[in-house]
C-alpha cells in the first residue's frame, strides 16, 4: 500500500456547542468543540505549566500568587481548566478564557462551575461514543 500524504487529508469535522450558565445574576457563555489529541496534549502541558507557575516555581523564581487569593489549587483543577481552555471556540477569539480566568470564574460562580463540569463530562462522553473510529 502506498504511503498516505497527510497534508492532503481533510480534518474531521468537530461539532460545536454553546451553553450559558447563570450564577448570582451573571451569565457565563462557553462555546466548545470536542478535544482532539493535540488539544489533550496542550491541556496536559498547560496544566504542568500552571503547576510550575503557581505551586513549585522553578530555579529562577518561586511560585507566583494566583491573581485571586485563597483559591485552593490542585492538579485536577489545573487539568480541567487547561482542557476547558483548549476546548473553547467562541466566534470572537478575544472571548477565550485562560485557564486561570476559568479557575477564578469557578471560584466566584460555584453554581456555574457545577453546571460546566457536568456539561463537559456529558460532552466528552457523547463525543467519545459518536466519533468515527
Amino acid at each position: 500500500m502506498a504511503k498516505l500524504n497527510p497534508y492532503s487529508l481533510p480534518r474531521p469535522e468537530r461539532p460545536v456547542q454553546t451553553r450559558t450558565f447563570a450564577d448570582r445574576g451573571v451569565e457565563l457563555v462557553l462555546t466548545l468543540h470536542p478535544p482532539d489529541a493535540a488539544d489533550m496534549m496542550r491541556a496536559n502541558e498547560g496544566a504542568d505549566q500552571l503547576w510550575e507557575m503557581y505551586v513549585t516555581g522553578n530555579e529562577d523564581r518561586g511560585p507566583a500568587p494566583l491573581p485571586e487569593p485563597d483559591i485552593k489549587i490542585s492538579r485536577p483543577l489545573f487539568q480541567f481548566a487547561a482542557l476547558l481552555a483548549e476546548m473553547q471556540c467562541p466566534a470572537d477569539p478575544g472571548d477565550v478564557y485562560t485557564a486561570v480566568d476559568l479557575i477564578t470564574l469557578f471560584v466566584k460562580l460555584p453554581r456555574a462551575w457545577q453546571g460546566v463540569q457536568k456539561w463537559v463530562g456529558e460532552l466528552i462522553e457523547t463525543w467519545s461514543r459518536t466519533r468515527p473510529n
